[in-house]
């Protein structure tokens, strides 16, 4: 399965037609999430594993963590950021943990309860999610949302695979803070913006907290390194999305 399977059949979903600026939009959109996709892939597993980890415990000291209560999480699928580690240390704070399940009708996203020792089935595009029997959540009761994608640029922008599915979903959970996950491969200069794209609030590397200009910093969160400077400084060391 391709990653086409993300979102289903259809495309940049939210854009116009093939011709004029939006083509050209889709066309750059396509050639940016395959190279980024590409360097995401090529990343052995046992390294992905290791930064996974770095980028949980990155995750773990934001603020936005500490002080959430349920937290939506997602996943791993294919080669991913890895979750499962910052999923046990949100089980293990005793928070509420969401998993998304693919709406396919509406291209939207349905968070359900997980807990500990609980299973995944396959869900749409065979990304895991929670079972059909798990308890629903409402959107309006997250805090903290961590959002996966292609690929991500220093101002917030993201880039998902095709499906528009969290730029659907995001202001449902118009409360809680968003936090992009990625290895520091995936981090362009500039993601090719299209209107239906949700900016995030942070984005996190095993490298690295971006925090975009002109995002309001969190309480707890550390003034930016310089004045002047655009972002924090860099720490030590299937279009369903």
């Amino acid at each position: 399965m391709s990653f086409a399977g993300r979102a289903g059949a259809g495309g940049e979903a939210g854009l116009g037609g093939e011709g004029g600026d939006a083509g050209v939009l889709r066309v750059l959109r396509a050639q940016v999430r395959r190279a980024a996709l590409a360097r995401r892939d090529a990343l052995a597993a046992a390294v992905r594993a290791r930064l996974s980890r770095r980028i949980a415990r990155r995750v773990a000291a934001l603020p936005e963590f500490r002080r959430a209560a349920t937290v939506m999480a997602y996943a791993a699928f294919r080669s991913e950021v890895d979750t499962a580690p910052l999923i046990a240390a949100a089980l293990a704070k005793k928070k509420r943990v969401l998993l998304p399940c693919t709406v396919v009708e509406g291209r939207t996203l349905e968070p359900r309860e997980f807990t500990a020792g609980a299973l995944l089935v396959a869900g749409a595009y065979d990304i895991p999610e929670p079972p059909p029997d798990a308890p629903r959540a409402d959107a309006a009761d997250i805090d903290l949302v961590i959002v996966p994608g292609a690929c991500f640029d220093e101002a917030g922008n993201r880039l998902g695979y095709g499906g528009g599915y969290y730029d659907r979903f995001l202001p449902r959970a118009s409360r809680a803070a968003t936090v992009g996950v990625a290895f520091e491969a995936q981090v362009v200069p500039a993601v090719p913006s299209a209107e239906h794209d949700v900016p995030l609030g942070a984005v996190v590397t095993e490298r690295r907290v971006i925090r975009p200009v002109g995002t309001p910093r969190p309480a707890g969160a550390p003034p930016r390194w310089l004045a002047g400077a655009r972002w924090l400084p860099r720490g030590k060391g299937a279009r369903a999305r």
